[in-house]
């Protein structure tokens, strides 16, 4: 069943009580801007002023419009593939089949240019277009 408002405050809570107590911050993806009552920050995979922390350098980045509604995702490039990773992890959105993970899993050569497997005959290879979003105007950190 889905969940109702007054549950998802109720965990979001709970969680946040918790984890504030050990000093962790929660973020949440996607989920409505209600939660912040609850301690729940936004969260975002692709997180601009993280990247920017990490990196030392601003970056002219824009939100990323593919993604659903509440998404805080800025645009990226998808370098990952479904059914690769043998973790395991019970949230994991990108394995629906432990057949194909470990079918995968055989084909990975870590000395390849793929994340799976080779490139075939009938493949074509593309390369794509890209440049910088290093922004030089200025230094952040």
């Amino acid at each position: 069943r889905e969940i109702r408002k007054e549950e998802m405050m109720e965990i979001s809570r709970m969680i946040s009580t918790v984890a504030k107590d050990y000093g962790i911050t929660v973020k949440a993806c996607c989920e409505e801007s209600f939660l912040s009552e609850c301690g729940m920050e936004k969260a975002s995979c692709i997180d601009k002023a993280l990247i920017e922390k990490i990196c030392g350098y601003g970056l002219d980045l824009k939100k990323d419009k593919n993604q659903r509604h509440g998404c805080e995702c800025y645009e990226s490039v998808d370098i990952g593939a479904y059914n690769t990773c043998k973790n395991g992890c019970i949230y994991c959105y990108a394995n629906y089949s432990m057949e194909s993970v470990e079918k995968n899993d055989k084909r990975h050569d870590p000395k390849g240019e793929l994340l799976i497997g080779e490139v075939q005959e009938y493949e074509k290879v593309i390369l794509k277009d890209v440049k910088s979003n290093v922004n030089k105007q200025m230094k952040l950190f």
